[in-house]
């Protein structure tokens, strides 16, 4: 039949891997250590794109409520939105502490 040789590795230590049982058992459980691995791994990485996009969309929102304020500020030449930009700010700084939290 020819050489046996472990693809993945990994050896269960109470069975003999060369032997008829043996070699197959060590072969599933090594594709199925490394099906775990992978799982994990993307589930993971999952995850963490998911935390990041969530923290890009909220600073794009941080940056529309500045421009917004800027816009105000510009435009308040007589004094009557001074209300308004007040409560522009309070928003602003409410939503950095969320972002920090």
């Amino acid at each position: 039949m020819g050489e046996k040789i472990l693809q993945f590795g990994f050896e269960i230590p109470i069975i003999e891997w060369d032997s008829t049982l043996g070699y197959p058992l060590n072969f599933f459980y090594g594709a199925y250590l490394i099906s775990v691995f992978y799982f994990a791994l993307t589930s993971t990485l999952g995850y963490c794109t998911v935390c990041v996009l969530m923290a890009l969309g909220q600073f794009s929102a941080l940056k529309v409520m500045f421009e917004d304020l800027e816009e105000m500020i510009v435009n308040n030449d007589d004094g009557s939105k001074h209300g308004a930009i007040k409560q522009q700010i309070k928003l602003i700084a409410e939503m950095h502490n969320e972002l920090l939290e």
